[in-house]
């Protein structure tokens, strides 16, 4: 052996233990990232909009400290993100590795960030708060949990589905007793006041509605966990009782017709597969005489349930999601190509007979219509469809039907128009129940770490 190759086997072993430290040191900041977006999406669902006020956190009301306008746990996501980009200390080559490996994700918060632009030159930074709270989050915890461990994210999912029941439960007695655990925000004293005629439990949530689709989202991660019977048609009927509490309709028909075509496929597959018993015919008729018949007594004997069965017609409520199309006429054409500010928003809000915070516009794709006009509008379509098209594509069925339930009920509201967590926590159940679906093998491969130093 020459010296020179001595010399260079000696430099080679010298370098081998860096390069062994800085891959160490990128695993531990990936897993250090994940639960970070772990805990994230949990304070989501345990601090509330109503909660930070009620503390002294002004996160949706007007004033106050310009850092409180973003949730806790926005920024332990953004935290995270940035955790991965420094993993293999080359933040720039980890973005680049995104853009090849999640190519929707990223273009879909580029589309964010052009909205976020457009709003902030029409409405000031208050404009950009629905793309920085109701979006961003739940791309980035995309890529993030997009490639966790199986076990990471069904301890997840675990923890949200207890977390979804423990806020039912508070609902329940919420109800029971007229009187919330958290006061609700709805903008003002004049309006909580208001409120408080028409009593809807919350729980953990800052409005019924949202309760509502929280609930509806967690009996499908339910239906797609593994657990005895007896556990499933305990939380079935915990999370109806929880619907009917929160006064959601919409989401008590979607969950009513998910639950009735999960079994209806579940019997099917039995009888396919030849593996029918006794015990199965039995619990289809427990199910097709109990549901029924609970549902039947918390609608005729508890308040809640009276209150729904009160509104199950075509109400005010109804009718001002059809007169809300009326906004369109009534802007100019520069508002119609660029957006509106939110005070000329509120006042033709007013001149079509409708008022804020009550009866306002109820369709997400609306309010960013008005918000960033139609070329804002065409550049955040293209990016929610590419998202929405991405997680589709990754998911199993019970992400597939989440996915879809969101997308109905947030068509429905004002759900994603405003300051919400509802896409960001249905993100994460749509990989949690994937997690319980996936076969090991396709979520060791998804495991693998992609992002390659260079």
């Amino acid at each position: 052996m020459t010296p020179a190759d001595r010399a260079f086997r000696s430099l080679t072993a010298a370098r081998r233990p860096a390069a062994a430290v800085t891959r160490g040191g990128g695993v531990r900041s990936a897993v250090i990232a994940q639960r970070l977006a772990c805990a994230a999406v949990l304070l989501n669902m345990v601090v509330s909009a109503s909660l930070l006020y009620a503390v002294g956190v002004n996160y949706s009301a007007p004033g106050g400290n310009p850092l409180g306008k973003l949730h806790p746990g926005t920024y332990l996501v953004i935290l995270a993100f940035a955790l991965m980009l420094w993993e293999h200390h080359e933040p720039l080559v980890a973005l680049r590795e995104y853009w090849r490996r999640e190519r929707a994700v990223v273009f879909f918060l580029l589309c964010l960030l052009w909205c976020a632009l457009l709003a902030l030159i029409v409405n000031g930074p208050t404009g950009t708060a629905v793309y920085i709270e109701s979006f961003t989050p739940a791309a980035i915890l995309t890529l993030i949990l997009g490639r966790a461990p199986q076990a990471t994210l069904r301890r997840l999912g675990y923890g949200m589905l207890a977390l979804f029941a423990l806020s039912v439960v508070i609902a329940l007695v919420e109800t029971s007793v007229h009187e919330r655990l958290v006061p609700m925000y709805l903008g003002g004293d004049a309006q909580m006041k208001e409120f408080r005629g028409d009593f809807r439990s919350t729980g953990l949530w800052d409005h019924p509605l949202t309760g509502a689709s929280m609930t509806m989202i967690a009996m499908v991660l339910m239906l797609a966990m593994p657990m005895a019977l007896a556990w499933r048609a305990a939380l079935a009927l915990l999370f109806l009782a929880g619907l009917i509490s929160f006064g959601g309709r919409t989401a008590l028909l979607l969950t009513v017709v998910t639950l009735a075509g999960y079994g209806c496929t579940w019997f099917a597959r039995q009888v396919a597969s030849r593996r029918l018993r006794p015990w199965h015919l039995a619990a289809v008729l427990i199910a097709v005489v109990v549901v029924p018949l609970f549902l039947w007594v918390i609608a005729t004997q508890t308040p809640a349930g009276e209150r729904l069965v009160a509104h199950l017609y075509w109400d005010d409520s109804a009718q001002n999601r059809t007169v809300q199309l009326q906004v369109l006429d009534y802007m100019t054409p520069r508002e119609l190509l660029f957006g509106a500010n939110i005070e000329r928003i509120v006042q033709i809000i007013f001149q079509i007979g409708l008022s804020t915070p009550f009866n306002d516009i109820e369709d997400f794709w609306l309010v960013i219509l008005t918000q960033v006009g139609i070329f804002g509008f065409i550049v955040f379509l293209s990016g929610f469809l590419a998202f929405v098209q991405r997680l589709w594509k990754g998911a199993s069925a019970p992400g597939r039907v989440i996915l879809l339930l969101v997308l109905l009920i947030a068509s429905t509201s004002n759900s994603l128009g405003r300051k919400s967590n509802l896409l960001t926590i249905a993100v994460a159940t749509v990989l949690a129940a994937d997690a319980f679906r996936r076969p090991e093998r396709q979520a060791a491969l998804r495991s693998q770490p992609q992002i390659r130093s260079q």
